[in-house]
């Protein structure tokens, strides 16, 4: 087993070595494409010149998914959700859930996605959260533990003449699906989904609890937080994200964990949440905050001068702003980026236009492709877009 490891690094770098010279070659490549696949992109007018545009100017592309699931997800995708690396969830129209792997090519028109079926049932109407544990709406949630392997291969690697490396699958095991009449986002889950934190519809914390026992879960409505030898309760909640709430009083807590008291007759007393309050260390008002992808640990934070900042808590309560940022005039309604390069930001606004904050130049500007069109884009971690059509389908959009 050793050996064979070292044989697929081995192969590795010289389909990286490969791979660079197919991108730094000599030459420009010559599509083989056909007119209609031409028409794929949008915005293309038919003129003489319409195959230069496709190869060097148009910058956007339709994915058709191929393989045996291809008809689940072809024009039927609902809601899709960056799961915290350049994955993403896709729900179906018909509640299917599935994680998708794209790869980007450096030509487009070579780009893939592979897909996994996490479940053919996920009750999902429209995703707010994912990652590889998670997909969430706002009434419902799907728990599931991914697992990730080499397929197996019936040659033996170390003597193969192929540079193929085996195909990397994704299987979900312990799915759990969970529904949330009175819910709006849920804010904390812990492993197994013993322990889950809401906000109800009246803007306040409520928590689940299974007993380990019985597997049936309680509700507790009153939720205490604590930080260091402080306690309040009935917390009145503006906004919940996964692991940050922002309060009615424009606090921003960060949520460390989740405690349910237990009595000696192994009953629930009551639940609590341990939180970090990041308040002050904003410069401004707090009044919006989004996901950091990448990290629970972190999020985007947007104050009453249209200052966006980036805000994480390390090791010790360590905390780190960064104030990356400013929108004059425009109000924001979404911000997508990584942990490890948070300054590269995909914003929306509230008129449905998009824009790039490209922390090499240090300019924010609109991308024009993104109209209404999409329903939906997702910012991938090598910079391109990935955007949900209105027709289902989604379309990479170069960035």
């Amino acid at each position: 087993m050793k050996k064979s490891k070292k044989s697929v690094n081995a192969v590795f770098a010289v389909l990286v070595l490969a791979h660079v010279f197919t991108l730094y070659g000599c030459g420009r490549k010559e599509s083989d494409s056909s007119q209609e696949d031409y028409e794929d992109y949008i915005g293309i007018e038919d003129s003489e010149d319409s195959e230069d545009s496709y190869i060097w100017s148009e910058s956007v592309f339709k994915i058709n998914f191929e393989g045996d699931e291809n008809a689940e997800l072809n024009g039927k995708i609902e809601s899709v959700s960056p799961a915290g690396t350049s994955m993403l969830v896709a729900n179906t129209t018909e509640g299917k859930l599935f994680l998708l792997d794209p790869y980007i090519d450096f030509y487009l028109e070579d780009s893939k996605i592979k897909y996994y079926m996490i479940t053919d049932n996920s009750h999902i109407d429209d995703l707010v959260y994912a990652n590889e544990h998670i997909a969430s709406g706002k009434n419902q949630f799907v728990y599931f533990d991914t697992i990730g392997e080499y397929a197996e291969s019936g040659d033996n690697f170390a003597e193969s003449d192929s540079y193929a490396l085996p195909e990397y699958i994704y299987t979900f095991s312990n799915i759990q699906k969970v529904d949330l009449p009175d819910a709006q986002n849920v804010i904390f889950i812990t492993g197994d989904a013993a322990y889950y934190a809401y906000i109800d519809t009246e803007n306040h914390v409520r928590v689940d609890y299974r007993d380990s026992l019985s597997g049936e879960y309680t509700t507790y409505s009153n939720v205490a937080f604590i930080e260091g030898e402080s306690e309040r309760d009935n917390v009145a909640v503006s906004k919940g994200i996964y692991q940050f709430i922002l309060t009615e009083e424009q606090e921003l807590f960060y949520i460390k964990n989740g405690n349910v008291s237990i009595d000696f007759a192994g009953q629930g007393k009551g639940a609590s949440i341990n939180y970090v309050d990041l308040t002050d260390e904003i410069g401004g008002k707090v009044i919006d905050i989004y996901n950091l992808e990448n990290s629970a640990d972190g999020c985007y934070v947007v104050d009453e001068d249209h200052n966006i900042y980036c805000v994480s808590v390390g090791l010790g309560d360590d905390i780190t702003v960064n104030e990356i940022a400013k929108m004059d005039n425009i109000t924001i309604t979404d911000i997508q980026g990584f942990y490890g390069q948070n300054e590269n930001m995909l914003i929306r606004t509230d008129d449905g236009s998009y824009y790039y904050n490209d922390s090499d130049s240090g300019n924010t500007r609109e991308i024009e492709n993104l109209d209404q069109t999409y329903e939906k884009a997702v910012l991938l971690m090598d910079g391109n877009i990935l955007a949900l059509g209105n027709d289902g389908y989604l379309y990479i959009i170069e960035n």
